[in-house]
């Protein structure tokens, strides 16, 4: 940028500064001079997520798009950036307010006053803990699998294990026979996506109680197996065949992703089913959603079929070449397989096939049968 596009943009600025404590999400990751004029300044951008106020103790832009901006001068030994700021770091800046930007908020920096700031309302592993009861309780829980479901909460791994049964203060607690979630954050990176844990087995660990959920805690540290014959029974009983019979067919329980799953026998055609569980074995909300589904008329899979017609078939042309009626783009993707969640929705997955390069076409529906989206998946 010329000298005076930059002072037109300092005419966009309130005059007012302001202090920020602002928490980076996002940072620049390259920019370089333009190759016709490589020694005018040039912009350079990263963003927050959450800031404080320091004159006034207010959060501000939350849940917005927060842009700050600066101008690096290029030359010998200068930072390439003009400021060393890093992702989920916190930051004293002085800045002014561009009042032209549509939807935005962009901040201009004047100065980098503080690094590292101890801020803990931005903190992000503080708002994760703040999310859990401060109170330490050692608990024991028999593991359901190796690993329920791992992710990342901002740069840091986190993951959960998914519990058949628990016993709080085991001394004294009795046998909560009912599904739980053990979280795991680890700042420090040490887990390396490694956690020892077996299935069935029997671990003792501290944990904080979610503020949330009354079947989700917070691991303290990593536990220790152990041997525990209050168990025995829930391990016996977990490992019986279960399923569920209606006039429809017959669904038995698979434990590794909490459904049961079978064929339902409607209007002559066998459809694939999946019903939810509650995380255990009760998929009562599941198997009445779908008799609501199956009940009554029998086209339901002609308005499956047509809605997703209505919504994808005009997007055809961007993935598939060869001309194709709309009626044969319904006798491609064919009979759908259904999943019947929990809460008595359910989703319709048909086999796009080579259509949407592989994809699968999804149709949502409420529990009133209204179907809601169509979307590409896989």
């Amino acid at each position: 940028m010329t000298e005076q596009e930059i002072e037109e943009y300092f005419q966009t600025l309130e005059p007012e500064t302001r202090e920020l404590i602002v928490r980076i999400s996002w940072v620049q990751s390259s920019a370089s001079p333009i190759k016709d004029h490589p020694r005018e300044p040039y912009p350079v951008r990263a963003k927050f997520d959450e800031a404080v106020d320091t004159e006034t103790g207010e959060i501000i832009g939350k849940g917005q798009h927060n842009f700050l901006k600066w101008f690096v001068r290029p030359g010998l030994f200068r930072d390439p950036f003009g400021y060393r700021l890093t992702k989920g770091h916190i930051y004293r800046l002085k800045v002014r307010q561009c009042g032209n930007t549509a939807g935005d908020n962009e901040y201009y920096v004047d100065a980098l006053l503080e690094k590292d700031v101890d801020e803990p309302r931005l903190d992000p592993i503080a708002q994760f803990y703040r999310d859990y009861d401060t109170e330490v309780t050692e608990c024991i829980f028999l593991n359901q699998r190796k690993l329920y479901g791992w992710g990342m909460y901002w740069d840091y791994p986190r993951y959960a294990v998914s519990a058949v049964a628990w016993i709080m203060n085991p001394e004294h607690g009795a046998v909560e026979y009912r599904p739980g979630t053990f979280v795991f954050l680890d700042p420090l990176r040490k887990t390396h996506g490694k956690l020892p844990f077996e299935p069935l087995h029997a671990y003792r660990a501290q944990v904080r109680k979610s503020r949330k959920s009354d079947h989700e805690f917070l691991l303290v540290r990593m536990p220790v197996e152990v041997k525990e014959p209050r168990f025995d029974a829930v391990i016996e009983d977990y490992l019986k065949p279960r399923s569920i019979k209606n006039e429809f067919g017959t669904f038995t329980l698979d434990r590794e992703y909490d459904w049961y799953e079978g064929t339902a026998n409607y209007a002559g055609m066998e459809l694939s089913v999946r019903l939810d569980t509650d995380g255990g074995v009760d998929a009562s909300k599941a198997e009445a959603a779908l008799k609501t589904m199956l009940t009554g008329t029998n086209d339901l899979i002609v308005r499956a079929q047509n809605y997703a017609a209505d919504e994808m078939y005009g997007n055809l042309e961007d993935w598939y070449d060869e001309p194709l009626t709309r009626e044969e783009f319904i006798e491609r993707i064919g009979i759908p397989e259904i999943t019947v969640s929990n809460e008595g929705e359910a989703s319709l997955f048909f086999d796009g096939g080579e259509l949407f390069a592989g994809h699968t076409i999804i149709v949502e529906m409420d529990e009133a049968k209204n179907f809601t989206d169509a979307y590409l998946a896989g």
